[in-house]
């Protein structure tokens, strides 16, 4: 059986079907993150945070890191307050300074925010 090739990613994507990505089936083909966030970055942002969005919770910090940094933002705008600090929260140490470091004044502390409630 051959693996899944970008267009049909991006296709289950616009769909709103992502069961096989990410190890979400028990097909052997997974689908790494960053191929996923490569086909997030073909999207209208809309598209791109519904797709976010319908992955499960303990997939979207592993494919956050991968998104470039504006749709990063986007999707923390986007979605509900409590799903993106645990986004933010789970983060490794070196995605969390990445996502943060080139933010700065307000934008900075509005974010910065999410870090401090509770997942």
């Amino acid at each position: 059986m051959k693996g899944i090739n970008l267009k049909e990613i991006k296709n289950k994507i616009l769909k709103g079907d992502i069961t096989g990505l990410l190890g979400l089936s028990k097909d052997k083909h997974q689908v790494h993150p960053s191929e996923v966030a490569k086909i997030f970055t073909t999207i209208p942002a809309e598209t791109a945070i519904g797709a976010f969005e319908a992955f499960p919770r303990e997939s979207q910090p592993g494919v956050f890191p991968y998104l470039d940094a504006r749709l990063q933002k986007k999707i923390i705008q986007g979605i509900p307050r409590e799903k993106a600090s645990y986004i933010l929260n789970e983060l490794s140490s070196d995605d969390r300074l990445s996502f943060y470091s080139p933010l700065k004044g307000m934008e900075l502390s509005w974010f910065l925010d999410f870090l401090n409630d509770s997942v």
